[in-house]
């Protein structure tokens, strides 16, 4: 009786799916037969998606996957199209693009799988791309919706703890002064990434390398100013110019 009733189950949730979701439902339990599969177009909504799953070119399933989800917001695997945006976006280095799409999952869908993944995801790619206020921001809100979620707060450099900096190498020979940070990275890599869109825009920089709390850190920073009044001039350029709002204006020691 229980083999009866749990293969009528079985049948019946099968049964209610659509072509596209028993295919969907295959690769995603890693079934990855396709010999079911026909490239004639389906009018259900889940073919786009099924379409992105299986595609090989990253970027044409980056394209599918986006299509997918600006028409069919609230299809059962709209969270996960927004997952795997989100995953291309933060492995192509495009940590803000990361962040925002990350940050669907808590907003849009708090029922999702994905959520604790996407929170953790979206406050890392924020404090990548430099805006450690926002990333302090959202920590606070996500906090409050999510109380069961366990948060490491510890890739938030305390809130005072930049202000005033000690320099352990530095590509120029400034002392003492004033200086704009962009952004503090772990990886000197996502900090050459910033400093080459800061060039693109007319803005030359420097990647400092210091140390706070005994890790090393990559701080990317514009200008040498003897100042605070240039360095704030400065700051308000870099806004207006590039739409940057969490530089730091830094004193250095």
């Amino acid at each position: 009786m229980g083999l009866f009733y749990l293969s009528f189950s079985l049948f019946s949730f099968i049964y209610g799916l659509n072509d596209s979701e028993v295919m969907i439902e295959n690769i995603l339990n890693g079934k990855k037969e396709l010999d079911d599969y026909h490239s004639s177009e389906k009018k259900d909504p889940e073919f786009i998606y099924l379409k992105g799953l299986i595609e090989l070119d990253g970027d044409k399933s980056k394209d599918l996957f986006l299509d997918y989800f600006n028409k069919f917001p609230n299809n059962k695997y709209a969270d996960d199209a927004a997952v795997k945006i989100a995953e291309y976006f933060y492995s192509k280095g495009l940590y803000v693009k990361a962040a925002n799409w990350y940050k669907k999952i808590p907003m849009q869908y708090p029922s999702s799988n994905y959520v604790n993944k996407s929170v953790s995801y979206h406050l890392n790619s924020l404090v990548i791309a430099g805006q450690v206020d926002s990333a302090r921001y959202y920590t606070k809100i996500f906090k409050k919706k999510f109380p069961k979620l366990k948060f490491n707060d510890n890739f938030l450099p305390k809130s005072n703890s930049n202000k005033k900096i000690n320099k352990v190498a530095s590509g120029t020979n400034s002392s003492n002064g004033y200086t704009i940070q962009i952004g503090l990275f772990k990886k000197y890599q996502s900090a050459l990434y910033k400093k080459k869109i800061l060039l693109s825009e007319g803005f030359s920089s420097r990647i400092d390398e210091i140390l706070l709390d005994n890790q090393r850190f990559y701080s990317l920073r514009v200008g040498s100013f003897s100042k605070k009044d240039n360095a704030i001039k400065e700051e308000k350029r870099l806004r207006s110019r590039i739409g940057l709002y969490d530089s730091i204006i830094l004193e250095l020691e």
